[in-house]
């Protein structure tokens, strides 16, 4: 069985691909939240954005940013960073998508 920390990671990890996605298809908002979700994930068990994932997540906050402005960009990371891990699955499930 996994422990807490690693099922945090891989929420993250999912969350941050997610965001990415969302970012290359014009979803700028849900990209914020989402990346706001991922490191919450990170900051529940004390840990850094991996250095794997950094750039990724440096480079797409920022155009993010810069497009939505900084207060919406704030309300919607606030809105990501504030949900619960079950809330963050819950986010990725219909993102998911099932066969």
């Amino acid at each position: 069985m996994d422990s807490v920390a690693d099922i945090h990671k891989s929420i993250s990890a999912i969350l941050t691909e997610l965001a990415t996605i969302a970012v290359a298809t014009g979803k700028l908002t849900h990209a914020a939240r989402l990346f706001g979700a991922a490191e919450a994930q990170h900051t529940n068990i004390d840990m850094l954005v991996p250095p794997t994932e950094l750039a990724t997540f440096v480079r797409s906050l920022a155009a993010v940013r810069s497009q939505l402005g900084d207060a919406t960009f704030a309300a919607a990371w606030a809105e990501g960073h504030a949900l619960t891990p079950s809330q963050a699955i819950a986010i990725l499930e219909p993102n998911l998508g099932t066969n």
